[in-house]
């Protein structure tokens, strides 16, 4: 239903480095059209990263998304971005998951 989110997460902590993750990601959805746009080689302490279908990107400008990773808590913040992409009328998926990088 539109504006429901999933109640699916994972530990962030429990995951691990993956040198290959991006290689796997683009042939695991490949299939279904998902292209991976940017992928660093490393990650830094500290960082937050917005990973978000178009339906979030294509509906809001890049102050929003911006404003969005000030939101504390990163579950909450990935709450936002879709809830302000159902607000500006998006008509395609949000989906939206943001990653605290420690």
């Amino acid at each position: 239903r539109k504006g429901e989110t999933s109640g699916n997460t994972q530990a962030v902590r429990a995951l691990r480095y993956e040198p290959h993750f991006a290689e796997y990601v683009k042939e695991a959805f490949a299939p279904v059209g998902l292209m991976l746009d940017f992928w660093a080689d490393s990650l830094a302490a500290g960082e937050r990263w917005l990973l978000c279908t178009d339906g979030v990107h294509g509906a809001l400008d890049q102050a929003a998304l911006r404003d969005v990773l000030d939101v504390p808590s990163a579950e909450r913040a990935a709450t936002e971005a879709v809830r302000r992409a159902l607000d500006a009328g998006t008509t395609d998926n949000a989906t939206a998951v943001v990653l605290n990088v420690d």
